[in-house]
């Protein structure tokens, strides 16, 4: 079976040292062959050092971790049968993956159907239960949620006096959805909002749309969309002159530093993207220290997409051990519980994270920097 074959090749097992101690079996499911393997052997290497760093710390006493690593081609098919696989035949504990968004719902699809415990560490839609949608009882996260980004992206804007903003979202039904969400923060935190517009994808620019939002008042645009859209708008916002707000999912590092100097980019952005430029006084900073410390050389090449999949899978096997140490008994249910009823959040690289009933992600938007692109650097956009 290829399932059998992908874990003969590509599983990784890592040990606790000694000792009668409950033992954690992690199925990772990650991309390491196919167009996303760059991200997904980053995070591989993050899931490695990530072990190396909890069990050379206290708790390896009292819990032994083993890890199994096995190779998804980034197919939505190999993804189920592996998951499939960990779950049935290796018996894992919990899963964790995957690499790109678009197989985010597939495997928290899984994870709800057959009651299997979930850390998503990709993705975008908030893990709200009881708000329509797919459920959400097993499937947890340490991505960005949209609604996190939104708030962070509204909160940097006012308290840098950008406003008004404009609203530009693709001319869709999701996009329509999206703009609902972000007029509301907006609202929320006191932003004025000059004006929202609308994109096609099939469009070769949105100039027409970022300089009817500039002639109505904004002084930036919120913008939304997928990934493959983001070059677009960059060269929309140059040619409209009007800087652009968006979320660190949208972006594509490959099309960032052909413009560098010339972009007016606005984004929000975990703290790992930041590296050592994380403020002192960020909760996250010694975490992200100790992030660098362990990848050291890895790190210094990784783009924006390796470092939210390795920063996303590194806290992710973080936020199980925690749960782990924390629950009152062993096995899935004990820790989903654990997961929802934590004691203290836990800091790590992709931000503050306190997951709770009514919130399977639990982000804490107040932890993701806002920032904007200076030549080839992030730099904190400051408050004025």
């Amino acid at each position: 079976m290829l399932f059998r074959h992908l874990a003969i090749v590509t599983i990784l097992f890592l040990f606790a040292e000694t000792g009668h101690c409950h033992t954690i079996h992690v199925g990772l499911l990650l991309d390491l062959s196919g167009p996303g393997s760059f991200a997904g052997q980053a995070a591989a290497e993050a899931a490695r050092l990530a072990m190396v760093s909890i069990n050379s710390a206290k708790t390896k006493d009292r819990i032994k971790i083993e890890l199994h690593l096995v190779d998804t081609e980034g197919t939505p098919g190999t993804l189920l049968e592996a998951a499939k696989g960990l779950t049935e035949i290796e018996k894992v504990t919990c899963l964790v993956g995957p690499v790109h968004p678009a197989l985010a719902r597939t495997l928290r699809t899984y994870s709800e159907a057959n009651q299997k415990l979930l850390v998503l560490t990709a993705g975008e839609e908030p893990l709200i239960p009881k708000r329509g949608g797919l459920p959400v009882t097993w499937s947890f996260g340490t991505f960005v949620p949209r609604t996190a980004s939104m708030k962070a992206l509204c909160r940097g804007l006012k308290r840098a006096s950008l406003e008004p903003v404009g609203i530009l979202t693709p001319q869709s039904i999701w996009g329509e959805q999206i703009s609902l969400w972000l007029y509301g923060y907006a609202s929320e935190f006191g932003l004025q909002v000059a004006g929202i517009e609308h994109y096609d994808l099939g469009d070769a620019d949105a100039v027409a749309q970022l300089r009817s939002l500039k002639y109505k008042g904004a002084k930036a645009a919120l913008a939304w969309g997928p990934r493959i859209w983001f070059s677009t708008l960059l060269h929309s916002s140059l040619d409209a002159n009007l800087q652009v707000a968006v979320p660190v999912t949208m972006i594509q590092s490959d099309r960032l530093n052909p413009l560098a100097g010339t972009t007016r980019l606005i984004a929000v952005l975990p703290p790992v993207v930041m590296d050592k430029w994380v403020p002192y006084g960020h909760p996250c900073r010694l975490e992200v220290r100790r992030f660098r410390q362990a990848l050291f050389q890895q790190a210094l090449i990784f783009n924006v997409e390796e470092n939210l999949i390795a920063g996303a899978v590194w806290d992710a096997l973080h936020l199980l051990v925690k749960a782990a140490l924390e629950a009152e008994e062993s096995g899935p249910r004990g820790m989903r519980d654990a997961l929802e009823e934590m004691d203290e959040p836990m800091h790590g690289v992709m931000g503050v994270f306190r997951p709770r009933k009514g919130d399977h992600n639990g982000l804490e938007y107040r932890s993701l920097l806002v920032v904007k692109r200076d030549g080839k650097r992030w730099r904190l956009l400051k408050k004025r």
